[in-house]
């Protein structure tokens, strides 16, 4: 079975993650046509990190996703860098991602209605992400709260995500997951 999904490479920029199958570390990457940008794991020779895993453990070793597809480029910078500083993929702990900038979303807000647009009006947190709430308690960023219930934060991320093809898992939607507003950042840290 191909383990790489097909993509016309004239319809826009493409978000891929990268997932090491032993060490569960992951890369994401944006490119038109992601096959050509990976070259069975030749792209990424300039990644030193990245570079000696693939050779330590084989290409084949790695699960290879298309996230998004048919973005604008701009769309494709924004949410590449949201996946990142979520699921800290920045840190040799957790992934390969080496250059990473945070994202703050009162500047820039992706959606195509008002309340897409809201999700986002809430400035990021620099690296640590922005909190969330779940069963009504206040984590600091979503790493935490994927420690504490055991999930993974990709799942969660994308999940919040209202752009993301992937949904919340219900159990998570009825216990109330969200992102947390100012007003319970501010007080929670005052």
């Amino acid at each position: 079975m191909n383990q790489y999904l097909v993509y016309d490479e004239e319809q826009g920029y493409s978000i891929y993650k990268h997932t090491n199958l032993q060490t569960g570390k992951v890369y994401y990457g944006i490119a038109q046509s992601p096959l050509d940008r990976w070259n069975e794991g030749s792209g990424y020779i300039s990644n030193a990190l990245f570079w000696k895993d693939i050779v330590a453990y084989g290409w084949r070793n790695f699960k290879h996703e298309i996230i998004f597809k048919n973005l604008r480029k701009e769309e494709a910078i924004i949410l590449e860098g949201l996946l990142i500083q979520e699921t800290q993929s920045y840190l040799p702990e957790n992934g390969y991602n080496q250059n990473f900038r945070t994202i703050d979303f009162e500047e820039i807000c992706v959606g195509e209605n008002e309340n897409d647009i809201d999700v986002y009006r809430v400035k990021r947190r620099g690296r640590n992400g922005q909190p969330v709430i779940y069963q009504e308690k206040y984590y600091p960023n979503i790493k935490t709260l994927a420690e504490a219930i055991d999930e993974d934060m990709t799942i969660i991320s994308q999940g919040l995500n209202p752009n993301c093809t992937r949904k919340l898992p219900k159990y998570l939607l009825d216990n109330g997951l969200r992102y947390a507003t100012e007003e319970e950042i501010e007080m929670e840290n005052t």
